[in-house]
């Protein structure tokens, strides 16, 4: 009896109401170093919460070149790294001149799919992941802290809030 219940109520929920502008929580944040012979890496992991009232995050490979997915909206997942600098603040990598190429420390820009494949225009919730393996000395230094600003973009091009992740040390 109680099974039908609680099948009962959750009928009678109301979804969500979330805002249309995606917005994104840190989850986690982990680095794996990656021993080799011919050059060691290290893997960084992160670990984003989602929440978007319409259902329109994600961006379909053939959006790619076609207005308004243009430019800084060719991608949907802007990482920007930071470096702890010897007077203890974080400072953008950018700011470090270290001679890698523009890309590489402006940011780590890419794209997820589609999280809903017929944008319904319902309220999704749920988890983003994304990851990057960082050679030795491009372009972090061992022993070095960092941390990684996120913020993401849905197909209306409504940007999130940005968050911040906790800090690591990149392996020795």
């Amino acid at each position: 009896m109680a099974g039908l219940l609680g099948l009962g109520l959750s009928g009678c929920l109301a979804e969500p109401t979330y805002s249309s502008t995606p917005e994104i929580s840190f989850n986690d944040i982990n680095l794996t170093y990656r021993p080799n012979v011919n050059q060691s890496s290290d893997s960084v992991n992160i670990v984003i919460n989602y929440q978007d009232g319409d259902g329109d995050l994600g961006l379909a490979s053939t959006a790619t070149g076609k207005a308004p997915y243009v430019r800084r909206y060719a991608n949907n997942y802007f990482v920007q790294a930071f470096v702890k600098s010897t007077n203890g603040q974080f400072v953008p990598l950018s700011s470090l001149h270290r001679g890698f190429s523009a890309d590489s420390v402006n940011g780590y820009y890419s794209r997820f799919d589609p999280i809903v494949a017929d944008n319904h225009g319902a309220p999704i919730k749920g988890t983003l992941k994304w990851k990057a393996i960082f050679y030795r000395l491009q372009p972090f230094l061992p022993g070095e802290e960092v941390r990684f600003q996120i913020s993401v973009a849905d197909q209306a091009l409504h940007e999130s809030n940005t968050i911040t992740t906790n800090s690591i040390i990149i392996s020795k």
